[in-house]
């Protein structure tokens, strides 16, 4: 707990000061009462939690849904013909027909790549997230729509794979829906 301004000195402010101002996203300062400060892009957090590595990986099926432990999110799945499907704005869309092997939801693995957009060839996620300033513990818990077979398909709620996108030659639709039911830690 903070409280007061005991044991805070002018050099504690002068290292948060060139915190804020220096360059780059994923700086942070450990400073005295377990107070940690970081740099998210521009802003700087300050925090008693130290940042949690998230790790998770859960079968889905379709249609079905799964209750991500770690993020505290609940993500249902279920096909639909194209012309019952209308705009969904903070659903994941995907081309059902398109997408192949058994389905998982898991978090990111290092030279996870996939292709963002339909003149993008495959990029490291790592870029695609640096490139949308996706702050490093968001990037965490967005959850990778990945088949057994190793192709990402979606990171759920953020963007789908060239691949798997809905077309005009679409026909069924496979929708992916991404509620939080828990409020998790989020540094």
């Amino acid at each position: 707990r903070l409280t007061g301004l005991e044991g805070w000195e002018k050099k504690d402010i002068d290292s948060i000061i060139r915190l804020g101002q220096s360059p780059g996203s994923s700086h942070y300062l450990r400073l005295r009462k377990s107070l940690m400060v970081y740099k998210v892009y521009d802003q700087l957090v300050f925090t008693t939690r130290q940042r949690k590595k998230v790790a998770f990986n859960y079968p889905l099926t379709v249609p079905g849904q799964v209750y991500i432990e770690e993020t505290g999110e609940l993500v249902s799945c279920f096909v639909l013909p194209r012309e019952k499907c209308g705009p969904q704005s903070r659903d994941t869309l995907l081309d059902w027909d398109r997408v192949k092997g058994a389905l998982f939801l898991r978090s990111r693995l290092p030279g996870d790549r996939f292709a963002a957009s339909p003149t993008s060839t495959s990029t490291k996620l790592k870029e695609y997230f640096i490139k949308n300033k996706i702050p490093w513990a968001d990037r965490e818990r967005i959850p990778i729509l990945a088949s057994d077979l190793g192709r990402i398909y979606a990171l759920v709620g953020q963007a789908v794979d060239n691949d798997a996108r809905v077309t005009s030659r679409t026909e069924y639709i496979l929708v992916i829906k991404r509620e939080r039911l828990n409020k998790t830690d989020q540094v």
